[in-house]
């Protein structure tokens, strides 16, 4: 499971990488929407890491990802944003 996470985490970081690089408003709405998973991802990690079910994170981390494919849809396309949900 951690693996998984941990891969998930990190093409967001790549995403989140390419999207920081650019000024647009909406990319940068889309980039700061990444750092909001990644941070959610890790705080998981850590739970997991000292054996402690992460209740909070998962519920936000689900909220991401219903809302994941129209939020990003556009951007990174909508085949991309289904895997990642």
């Amino acid at each position: 499971m951690l693996s998984d996470i941990r891969e998930v985490a990190t093409i967001l970081y790549e995403l989140s990488d390419r999207f920081q690089q650019a000024k647009e408003e909406k990319s940068q709405n889309i980039a700061d929407y990444f750092e909001r998973i990644e941070q959610c991802l890790r705080d998981s990690i850590t739970a997991l890491e000292n054996q402690q079910e992460p209740v909070a994170e998962w519920g936000e981390l689900t909220i991401y990802a219903d809302n994941l494919s129209k939020t990003l849809g556009d951007e990174i396309g909508e085949d991309e944003a289904n895997r990642l949900s």
